[in-house]
């Protein structure tokens, strides 16, 4: 898949803005955040993780049910330029 294609993913920017403003979330954290059904989150964040936009680490230390947290990658933060320079020519087109 290619970068613009998972950009442009429904609520990609939204995680990544998330993740920018938390640094760390896991599932549960961003799904609430996102309002996405975890089937739709699970295929978005796969998504994102493929293309290396967030990375995910997991809590297993003496923990019943270990939790995968989420977080940007340079790449993931480089990303959001994408998304504001968008709302900039959103803003811009407004004016014409």
């Amino acid at each position: 898949m290619s970068i613009l294609k998972t950009l442009s993913k429904k609520k990609a920017d939204e995680v990544l803005f998330l993740l920018k403003e938390n640094e760390e979330l896991y599932f549960n954290e961003i799904q609430k955040g996102t309002n996405l059904n975890p089937s739709n989150l699970t295929l978005l964040l796969n998504n994102l993780l493929k293309e290396g936009f967030i990375q995910k680490r997991k809590e297993e230390k003496d923990v019943n049910l270990p939790k995968a947290y989420y977080s940007l990658t340079e790449l993931g933060v480089m990303s959001l330029i994408v998304f504001e320079d968008v709302k900039k020519l959103e803003e811009f087109k407004k004016t014409l």
